[in-house]
């Protein structure tokens, strides 16, 4: 686990790429309810784990602003795509792990604000810690 290595190694970092997504996503809510939106497979595999992290960085649902962010988990492309173009009653952001599909998003329109592209917000991350030490 991360706490074990982390007791084993303590000058060494570790970065969870789950919570720098997480969080990010909690800055994007700004306040709103997140729901988390998925295959019925992702959904069974994925959900509680989704909002279980989101509570140990600080999520709690209740007494929460108007308005929901609706984050999604598709894979492929076309269902990333059919829910982005669907996104008219609330904010819906695709969180992408697959250059294929960030492609697919910027060449249909889609600015880098309108998803979550994983490896970049990690490289991101990694290099705002670098420069910190």
């Amino acid at each position: 686990s991360l706490e074990s290595i982390s007791s084993k190694y303590p000058n060494v970092t570790l970065v969870d790429p789950t919570d720098i997504v997480l969080s990010h996503i909690l800055e994007i809510a700004k306040g709103r309810k997140i729901v988390f939106r998925a295959t019925k497979e992702g959904i069974i595999e994925y959900k509680k784990r989704f909002y279980d992290r989101l509570e140990l960085l600080g999520y709690n649902d209740k007494n929460l602003k108007k308005g929901i962010l609706t984050i999604g988990y598709d894979l492929f492309e076309d269902q990333t795509e059919q829910q982005t173009l669907a996104k008219k009653v609330d904010d819906y952001y695709p969180v992408v792990l697959s250059k294929g599909v960030k492609d697919a998003l910027a060449r249909n329109g889609h600015g880098k604000n309108d998803f979550i592209y994983v490896p970049d917000l990690v490289l991101q991350t990694l290099t705002k810690k670098a420069d910190e030490q």
